[in-house]
């Protein structure tokens, strides 16, 4: 029970990384949303989860009791077996890829320095675990992968996971600057702003990528998602609303319209139907919390609602947080929704 717990927090968190002293400034300095100083210039898609700010939300923390109850997962059992609450020692989560293909990439994890107990755990309960150098940087190796970790300053550590050498070597190398990241190059999509109190991101700039991933699946792309060429997701809370924010960019502006004029009538057609069967009624603030519009060549859809509308959470964070937006205080980042 232990070997397969331990196997869970390492696999779902997805571990691996080495930072060096002369990274050590720039990984330290405060980010809201992802560092791009930790992400390959190279990126084929981009996956932010800022688990800390989530769970001072009602969102997060609803979108984490749910995640849970799907998985299974009982931090409480898990906190008593390794001596740590994974919701709550992690911190943040990066994950990017290197394919278009959509195939495995890099895991970043920032954690505290309870991070170093599940590696003592898994030394201990793996014996296929190996510590040995590759290139000159400290790795583990077993037979998921292979990962680095260093303290990074302050109370936090990261560590960072590659599915085999190559990619790890390559996250290695973007952290210490000796390979380009996201923060030396000008990128349409993973350079924009996020909207203050987004607490999860997912940037694709080529939807192939989502395109692929459905066919996989057995399942039909729907109209919209056939003529998308990239794609971004934005969900958090501030100022008291939960929101998710998605843009789709498309052809043309008129593909755009197309596309929004239709989705438009779906909703007007669903608050419709809402108004003629009163045991649904407690559904028509939902259909109106979503706004659907063309901007450009771009297909932009808001749900927006009072966080104090939503189902009161259990779980992790509740005892300490308030249902206010965790990201009120971000003046860095702009109040209007951002586009692709």
């Amino acid at each position: 029970m232990r070997t397969i717990t331990l196997c869970t927090v390492l696999s779902a968190s997805i571990l691996a990384l080495t930072i060096s002293p002369r990274a050590i400034s720039k990984l330290s300095a405060p980010f809201e949303g992802p560092n791009p100083g930790l992400v390959s210039a190279d990126a084929a898609w981009l996956v932010h989860i800022d688990v800390e700010q989530a769970l001072q939300t009602r969102l997060g923390r609803l979108l984490f009791d749910a995640g849970r109850a799907r998985l299974d997962f009982d931090a409480a059992n898990i906190e008593n077996e390794i001596g740590i609450d994974p919701m709550r020692e992690i911190k943040r989560v990066t994950a990017y890829g290197l394919s278009t293909e959509g195939g495995p990439g890099v895991i970043i994890l920032e954690a505290t320095p309870a991070l170093d107990r599940i590696i003592d755990e898994l030394k201990a309960e793996h014996g296929d675990v190996t510590t040995e150098l590759l290139e000159g940087y400290e790795i583990l190796r077993w037979d998921q992968g292979v990962a680095s970790i260093r303290a990074t300053g302050g109370d936090r550590r990261m560590l960072v996971f590659g599915p085999e050498d190559e990619t790890l070597l390559l996250a290695l190398r973007v952290i210490d600057d000796a390979m380009p990241s996201l923060a030396d190059v000008e990128h349409p999509v993973f350079n924009r702003s996020l909207r203050r109190g987004a607490f999860l991101s997912v940037q694709v700039p080529d939807a192939g990528v989502l395109r692929r991933k459905l066919a996989d699946a057995a399942q039909d792309p729907p109209e919209m998602l056939r003529l998308t060429q990239a794609a971004s997701l934005q969900l958090g809370e501030h100022e008291g609303i939960s929101f998710l924010d998605s843009a789709f960019a498309v052809e043309s502006d008129k593909d755009a319209q197309d596309i929004a004029d239709v989705a438009q009538g779906l909703i007007a057609m669903g608050r419709l139907m809402l108004r003629e069967e009163p045991d649904f009624a407690e559904l028509e603030p939902i259909i109106r919390a979503i706004t659907i519009h063309a901007e450009g060549p771009q297909v932009r859809i808001v749900f927006e609602l009072p966080a104090d509308q939503l189902p009161q959470p259990g779980g992790p964070g509740d005892d300490d947080a308030s249902d206010g937006s965790p990201g009120s205080d971000n003046e860095s980042k702009d109040d209007s929704p951002g586009g692709l």
